[in-house]
């Protein structure tokens, strides 16, 4: 009986454990947020188009941003990129030069999503 308290406790604290570790992202953390978004690309897909965002450096403007583009080669950026974080997901937005926002929420179990739609992560 002992054994089985034992092994009960040892079960659920690996259980535990696991959970935390199997979360993809710190959105407690401003810079591996943005770090994620900038080592992967999101895609979704609208009537037939790829969609796709993520995060770097736009030489355009000197500067990193949020970059939203699809297959057909039109981009858009968003610089001025800001974090809010939080401990289940966080908010990145940023402006473009004609003042629209866009905002992206990364999730700790690394799903992003934009303006309702979910995006799968792709490598980059």
């Amino acid at each position: 009986m002992k054994n089985m308290k034992t092994l009960f406790i040892s079960v659920s604290l690996l259980l535990t454990t696991s959970g935390f570790l199997s979360a993809q992202v710190n959105t407690t953390d401003e810079r591996k947020v943005l770090n994620y978004l900038e080592q992967s690309k999101f895609e979704t897909n609208i009537q037939g188009a790829v969609v796709y965002v993520t995060y770097g450096y736009i030489s355009a403007y000197n500067t990193y941003g949020l970059i939203v583009g699809n297959n057909s080669g039109n981009k858009n950026y968003f610089i001025n990129a800001t974090v809010k974080t939080g401990y289940s997901y966080a908010t990145v937005s940023g402006m473009n030069l004609e003042g629209s926002d866009f905002k992206v929420e990364v999730y700790s179990n690394g799903s992003v999503t934009a303006g309702g739609l979910s995006f799968k992560k792709v490598k980059k």
